[in-house]
């Protein structure tokens, strides 16, 4: 954005100087025209200013232009990185939307006139010379007017940045508290749970306002000073030129122009001074945006490799989360060999979602490795590498657009072909054909238009599509009716048979039937890994009852809602 800047400085000056028309036209009719009582003159300078304001008004449109223009074009260029760094970063609790707002913020205050003034300050002093010129008595006063008005904008920075800075970063908490009502209406409706979150975050945004409005309140003392100081310097100039033509060292018309370059000096100022905290604002999500991307610097180029075969390895993986003392996953090693349907077992919050997450890549892990066909996902081009992975979370979700685009990845390429064969893989064919255009069905989150098992049986089209090579499934079950487990079981055996890796994390018995070994977690570690029956016989064994195995094995028979599943110790 330098050049475009370096252009909007000079494009500035060439606006700053045409200002000069007012307060010259002023010193000309005074000193020239009316002493003279010339109409010739008068036409002369009539027509100098209408020309020298119409450029005015041209150059100043040109400069706001372009800035609207670079505010657009930074929010576009800067966003695929906050993007690529959010889907590369592998961190295990991604950014929030809030980063996208950030940039938001950046090309609002960048296009706005607000920051046009900010190229006008460096042209003050040339209004200093040309009043200084006029009289060095205009000059001191107005060297004076402008040094206040500079100590006052310092003044109000150390009074409201750090204020601003915090009323913000709780706006943006009180936004994370807001943001589950409007994702959960269902649930939130229905367990009376809408009051409560409106007082938590009517007392998130009170904390945050309070910090804003005394911001706003220092701020606005300081604009107020401001202003009182431009008309002070305007009436002193007024003042001080009176006694000067009282002794004949000045003129009218020269008094009347160093008024209005005073003012035109001070004016820049002024609209900085009454937009602090927007700049303030935008500053701050612009080195956020910086830091963020900084943090999760992206990948230089790679060298494309091979499409994978689906062979995956792990050796000493280890995950903690931030702010945790205690590892989520601890000391992993396992391989699992290319068309292997590995299913992995163990209780809640052992780590099986998470070692899903390892797995496809979506995180990495803090300690050890974790390797596809040998390399690490570091290794690979995300998006090349992405098109030969298959990944069903727990609670699947689609995004907005048609369900044919979904299946398909929204790849613009993608063959109509490649996605009804996708869709038939997993037996979800005619349950898209019922829908009311079928796979031009348009899907829009939050409008019910699907169920979470029919959501769930796209999903997993959308995991299966093309030629993928590995396939992980998280609770892949969990809102499926029989028909549709009937279907995934099925689809697990034809992607065996087609030399496919299979990952599946269940805790239903007849689902783990399909794999060829088991591996199974408790406390972040694994337990055991070998042949599935001799897995599922020792896992299943009666342990000696405790407090804690009593309570698990009681909750375990309330989740198995006459659905087979694994006992839980």
């Amino acid at each position: 954005m330098r050049r475009v800047f370096i252009f909007t400085f000079f494009v500035s000056g060439v606006v700053n100087l045409l200002a000069f028309a007012m307060p010259l036209n002023m010193l000309q009719v005074y000193d020239r025209v009316l002493p003279t009582g010339s109409r010739a003159t008068l036409i002369v300078i009539a027509a100098v200013v209408i020309f020298a304001l119409l450029l005015y008004g041209i150059f100043d449109a040109l400069r706001q232009r372009v800035l609207v223009r670079v505010g657009g074009w930074y929010e576009q260029r800067v966003a695929p990185l906050v993007i690529r760094a959010t889907l590369d970063g592998g961190d295990l609790a991604p950014p929030h939307s809030a980063e996208m707002r950030n940039l938001a913020v950046v090309r609002a205050f960048v296009s706005s006139p607000t920051f046009a003034a900010f190229f006008d300050l460096p042209w003050i002093p040339l209004y200093l010379l040309v009043v200084w010129l006029i009289h060095p008595y205009f000059g001191l006063l107005a060297l004076g007017s402008v040094a206040l008005v500079a100590l006052l904008v310092h003044l109000n920075y150390l009074l409201s940045a750090r204020l601003i800075r915090r009323s913000s970063d709780e706006q943006r908490q009180a936004g994370l508290i807001a943001d589950p009502i409007f994702r959960q209406t269902a649930a939130v409706r229905a367990m009376g749970m809408g009051r409560a979150l409106e007082q938590r975050w009517r007392a998130a945004t009170a904390k945050a306002r309070t910090g804003s409005e005394l911001a706003s309140d220092r701020s606005g003392l300081v604009t107020g000073l401001t202003k009182a100081t431009r008309m002070f310097s305007q009436a002193a100039i007024l003042w001080v030129g009176a006694e000067l033509f009282l002794d004949g060292l000045t003129t009218g018309g020269a008094m009347i122009a160093a008024s209005i370059f005073i003012a035109r000096a001070t004016q820049p100022i002024d609209a900085v001074i009454s937009n602090w905290n927007g700049a303030i604002g935008a500053l701050d999500a612009w080195r956020r945006t910086n830091a963020f991307i900084d943090a999760h610097a992206l990948p230089p180029t790679i060298t494309q490799l091979p499409a994978p075969t689906g062979r995956l390895s792990m050796k000493e993986v280890g995950l903690v989360a931030a702010g945790r003392d205690r590892p989520i996953l601890q000391d992993i090693t396992a391989s699992i060999g290319t068309g292997e349907v590995l299913g992995m077992v163990g209780p809640s919050g052992s780590g099986k979602s998470t070692l899903c997450l390892l797995l496809c890549g979506a995180l990495r892990p803090t300690s050890g490795t974790v390797r596809i066909d040998g390399a690490t996902f570091d290794q690979w081009d995300r998006n090349a590498l992405g098109a030969y992975i298959g990944y069903l979370a727990q609670d699947a979700e689609l995004f907005a657009g048609r369900i044919r685009d979904n299946i398909a990845r929204f790849l613009p390429d993608a063959s109509d072909h490649d996605v009804v064969a996708a869709a038939k893989l997993v037996g979800a064919h005619q349950l898209i054909l019922d829908l009311p255009q079928g796979y031009d069905t348009i899907y829009a989150p939050g409008l019910g238009l699907l169920s979470r098992g029919q959501r769930q049986r796209i999903a997993l089209a959308r995991a299966v599509f093309g030629g993928v090579r590995v396939v992980i499934l998280d609770e892949p079950n969990t809102h499926l009716d029989a028909e549709g487990e009937i279907a995934l079981m099925n689809t697990i055996r034809t992607l065996k048979a087609s030399s496919v890796t299979v990952i599946i994390a269940a805790h239903r018995v007849s689902l783990l039937m399909c794999a060829d070994r088991i591996l199974a977690l408790r406390g972040g570690t694994v337990e055991m890994i070998g042949p599935r029956d001799e897995i599922l016989q020792r896992y299943s064994k009666p342990r000696e009852p405790t407090a804690k195995s009593f309570i698990d094995t009681a909750a375990g028979q309330i989740r198995a809602a006459n659905e087979p599943r694994l006992g839980m110790p």
